[in-house]
């Protein structure tokens, strides 16, 4: 496993992906995250787009799963079950616990599966560590200067993956 900042790939949103694709790639499943990356922070209800998006997949032949840092008790929970999908919250990203956990609960090995998420230092270190499949996607809100200065800090990483633009890299 590697230790890399770098994502394979990135997008301006998680709804630009294409199941049949990602199959194409042997990849059979996506890891979400789900914060800032399928749905803004404090919205507890699944987008219709993003029901849609999870149904393309599946129908790609690609599971989604939600694997979040979350450490709200409800949250993650109740937005997997609204979505119809498997999730584990409290995840650690970076660490690859929490993604051989969820690649043993969808009985997956790393090179079938890729992860989608919005920061550099969770969810594209933990992937490649992992030997995942990393996808960077452009993170829905950047409305506190929390969120400003933490995404400030992997402008270096996201301008090494493509100069400070969003969109497909392979």
């Amino acid at each position: 496993m590697t230790f890399s900042l770098i994502p394979r790939e990135w997008y301006g949103s998680v709804l630009e992906l294409d199941g049949n694709a990602l199959k194409a790639r042997g990849i059979t499943l996506l890891l979400l995250d789900l914060d800032n990356t399928i749905s803004p922070y404090r919205i507890h209800e699944p987008a219709k787009a993003l029901c849609d998006f999870v149904a393309e997949l599946r129908a790609a032949g690609v599971e989604p799963f939600i694997l979040s840092n979350s450490r709200k008790p409800t949250r993650v929970q109740a937005f997997a079950e609204k979505l119809g999908v498997p999730y584990l919250r409290r995840a650690g990203k970076p660490r690859r616990g929490g993604f051989e956990r969820a690649l043993e609960i969808m009985g997956r090995r790393p090179e079938e599966a890729a992860m989608a998420g919005d920061q550099i230092f969770t969810d594209i270190m933990g992937a490649n560590r992992a030997g995942i499949f990393s996808i960077l996607v452009r993170p829905m809100q950047m409305d506190t200067i929390f969120r400003l200065l933490r995404y400030g800090l992997e402008t270096p990483f996201r301008r090494r993956a493509g100069a400070g633009t969003f969109g497909k890299r392979s």
